[in-house]
């Protein structure tokens, strides 16, 4: 049988490693193991089925798993439910979650980048704003915001806290959030994989300038 590890829920991670890589042993091994959860009255099952063993996904769809989530490096997460009682395995993230970063310094100038954005007469205009990035796996929403600023700037920033943030409903969830950043320290050296200028501005400067760029009901960042 698979081996695996008992989640929070009464439910099995299945140890990838004790897969068969052939399809046709790996379907026997399959049955024989949902056989024995269910004699142990195990939930739900966990099993991530790697791009290179991607033969045994329609394996797992024959034996009653569902498609969950999927990364480029891990590949396929499916799930399957035995447990009598109603399924209560959530769905895949539903939302994406941004960061902009408001950092000032003790010349009251803030830290702005320079950002484009493409309009229907395909004209490129580009404009002022706070740094922004989307938060990454595996971070919280200060880390992210210490991390937007330092790869667009060359920036250290300590987060102190979060300003506002607003939602909108795209296909999925869009939430983003405006937070404010300490600067640790002031000379810009913005990293390689940053492809956008930055500078400190008055604060005065930016607020007069218009917050989208001339034309924004026709164009797209």
């Amino acid at each position: 049988v698979l081996s695996g590890k008992e989640d929070l829920y009464g439910g099995v991670l299945v140890e990838t490693s004790s897969m068969s890589k052939d399809p046709a042993s790996f379907s026997e091994q399959l049955s024989r193991s949902l056989e024995s959860w269910r004699r142990e009255k195990k939930k739900g099952i966990w099993i991530t089925i790697a791009p290179d063993m991607a033969a045994h996904i329609p394996v797992a769809v024959e034996q009653g798993f569902h498609f969950h989530h999927a990364s480029k490096d891990k590949g396929v997460t499916m799930y399957t439910w035995l447990s009598e009682a109603i399924c209560n395995i959530p769905n895949n993230a539903s939302h994406y979650v941004g960061v902009g970063v408001a950092v000032m310094d003790d010349q009251d100038r803030i830290l702005v980048v320079q950002a484009s954005a493409a309009c229907e007469v395909l004209q490129v205009v580009k404009f002022a704003q706070v740094p922004t990035g989307l938060v990454e796996s595996g971070e919280d929403i200060a880390e992210a915001a210490e991390r937007e600023v330092f790869e667009e700037t060359g920036i250290r920033v300590h987060f102190e806290g979060v300003l506002a943030f607003r939602h909108w409903l795209q296909k999925k969830t869009d939430l983003f959030f405006l937070c404010k950043g300490r600067p640790l320290n002031s000379n810009i050296v913005p990293q390689a994989t940053s492809h956008t200028e930055a500078e400190w501005m008055p604060i005065q400067e930016f607020l007069s300038k218009p917050m989208t760029p001339e034309g924004s009901g026709t164009c797209s960042s």
